[in-house]
């Protein structure tokens, strides 16, 4: 899978694909708001 074919994806599908293949960095806070940072190496999976 490509980032174009990600991209396509629903929200849904496209978080499951993150959390299931990538690997957690780092979260930071920002007001009410949470960024979650993952790492995808080459392919999505």
């Amino acid at each position: 899978m490509n980032l174009y074919q990600f991209n396509y994806c629903d929200l849904g599908r496209r978080a499951e694909i993150v959390w299931q293949n990538g690997n957690y960095l780092s979260v930071r806070h920002d007001g009410e708001y949470s960024v979650v940072l993952y790492h995808m190496g080459e392919a999505l999976f």
